[in-house]
């Protein structure tokens, strides 16, 4: 049965046509060497070799033996050893051997070692198959029955032809990375290199990010982990698909959290997925930011209310007896402001309170500045010194 001519890409000595019609598949680029070396010229037109049809079979089972192993085992099986049509993988061990695999492929040699592919492929993933071989134009119009890439006609066999490069590409243009076998619209080489299994469908969503697997196929991204950034450009790949061929600003909403007396930073990025220009600015109201408020008595926001502790408190004798002084409270307790716990409390003779360190800053500012001391509480905040006159007091209260 011979490669007919109008089977194998419209005509067997244009089967070169194949890299045109579709692409061809993954594995050919890869192995050592390739099936396909990057920027040599392809002669599609020259004369296959027996060496060559043996690199290529067995490139061909490498690959799938990632995607369905134990059909791989079968075909290897069924076309390597003694009197089958590959005696062995083995490298060639003399010159003979050599020369061996320099001699020209024959039409009937390529479909003999084609024919385990198919044969096997056929019964594992019929449906793929005759995908491949419609997508590569190598199905038999005469006998939809077929799933070989040469027809079943026999009376113009020419299996003592020499075979040429294009066919022998042809007949091995098998897409194993689109195999779908389970038939849930995923790879399986896809759901193998992610999940190990076949036991996700097209439409699950295991890391909940809301892609679901084939989107995360088609984009590339890693359907186990979410705020996955496959291409690192800072957007993770939930987002930017929800956000395709639009304007849109990542994070939607930009937080942060800053202690007194410090400073951070955060990436805003802006995404113009349009064909369109866009203007974009950003404007803080007020020149103040919408998430500091204020209250206090002299507006009525807070009522005044004053309680004398001299006759009841604990006097603070140190502070009580300076200028620019300060004092920790005698066993301190755990206070939290803006995110920051601490566990003492020091009282300033100029009017005010700080968390967890001293200190004795007498210049009176508007709040907030960067140069007043971190972690401050200041009602009294002034150039105060209580050496001169008066003393300060402290009491706890089981209630407050």
């Amino acid at each position: 049965m011979p490669l007919p001519q109008k089977k194998l890409i419209p005509g067997i000595l244009l089967a070169l046509m194949i890299a045109a019609l579709a692409a061809p598949p993954l594995w050919w680029g890869t192995g050592d060497p390739p099936v396909i070396v990057p920027g040599v010229p392809q002669n599609n037109h020259g004369p296959a070799n027996i060496g060559q049809a043996k690199h290529m079979a067995k490139s061909a089972l490498d690959a799938l033996r990632t995607v369905l192993p134990a059909v791989a085992d079968q075909i290897e099986a069924d076309l390597v050893g003694n009197g089958k049509p590959i005696p062995s993988w083995a490298p060639p061990a003399n010159q003979a051997e050599k020369d061996k695999n320099h001699a020209p492929l024959l039409i009937g040699q390529l479909k003999a070692i084609a024919d385990p592919f198919y044969t096997r492929l056929h019964a594992a993933a019929p449906a793929w198959l005759e995908g491949e071989l419609n997508e590569n134009q190598t199905k038999d119009a005469s006998d939809p029955s077929n799933y070989f890439p040469w027809s079943t006609e026999t009376t113009d066999d020419q299996n003592k032809a020499i075979a040429n490069i294009g066919q022998l590409k042809a007949v091995f243009s098998l897409r194993f990375e689109q195999l779908d076998t389970d038939h849930d619209g995923l790879a399986d080489e896809w759901e193998i290199l992610r999940f190990l299994n076949l036991r996700f469908d097209a439409s699950a969503d295991p890391d909940n990010d809301g892609l679901s697997n084939l989107q995360e196929m088609t984009m590339g991204s890693d359907p186990k982990s979410e705020g996955a950034d496959t291409d690192q450009d800072g957007m993770p790949d939930d987002w930017e698909f929800a956000n395709a061929g639009t304007f849109a600003i990542y994070p939607p909403v930009l937080t942060a959290q800053i202690l007194a007396d410090r400073s951070a930073s955060s990436p805003l990025m802006l995404r113009n997925d349009t064909d369109a220009p866009i203007n974009f600015s950003i404007s803080i109201s007020d020149n103040r930011a919408p998430v500091y408020s204020h209250a206090d008595s002299l507006t009525g926001g807070v009522p005044f209310v004053w309680e004398d502790i001299s006759a009841t408190g604990t006097l603070l004798s140190v502070v009580s007896g300076s200028d620019d002084g300060s004092e920790e409270i005698p066993g301190g307790f755990e206070f939290d402001l803006f995110g920051h716990d601490s566990t003492s409390v020091f009282v300033c003779s100029n009017g005010f309170l700080t968390l967890g360190e001293s200190h004795t800053d007498y210049s009176n500012r508007p709040l907030p500045d960067p140069a007043a001391p971190p972690r401050l509480i200041a009602p009294f905040w002034d150039d105060l010194n209580p050496g001169s006159g008066g003393d300060i007091y402290y009491q706890r209260f089981a209630d407050r």
